[in-house]
């Protein structure tokens, strides 16, 4: 038996992308939680399928409230992201600040975030 195979050569310009630092300010809050196993069994025993957008709905309401404390509010340019592991789950949330709520944070753009990830390894 003979296998056929096809390939595509994928290329880029090479020109790297260059983040200018300007736009509005995000901010990328993550919040992680642990899996009560005990409350999963007991959920699939009974058949009840857990979906991301059920997990993110049962939380929003907290997250949406320590957001607001911090002077933020979520962005709805990314909706937000449920990643689930063994033991924990993250939900991952753009924010921005409210309106007329000062960040002191310093911006940083991705060239910066990627050279510090870069070191790090």
């Amino acid at each position: 038996m003979t296998e056929n195979w096809d390939a595509f050569k994928i290329a880029t310009d090479g020109v790297p992308m260059v983040d200018s630092g300007t736009g509005k300010a995000l901010i990328l809050r993550v919040f992680e939680f642990s899996i009560n196993q005990a409350k999963l069994k007991e959920l699939q025993d009974h058949k009840i399928h857990i979906d991301k957008q059920s997990i993110f709905n049962t939380h929003w309401p907290q997250i949406r409230q320590m957001i607001w404390s911090d002077g933020l509010v979520a962005s709805t340019d990314i909706d937000p992201r449920v990643i689930i592991g063994k033991t924990k789950y993250r939900i991952f949330l753009l924010c921005e600040p409210k309106f007329n709520v000062m960040i002191a944070d310093k911006p940083t753009n991705l060239q910066t975030v990627f050279k510090k990830t870069r070191q790090k390894q």
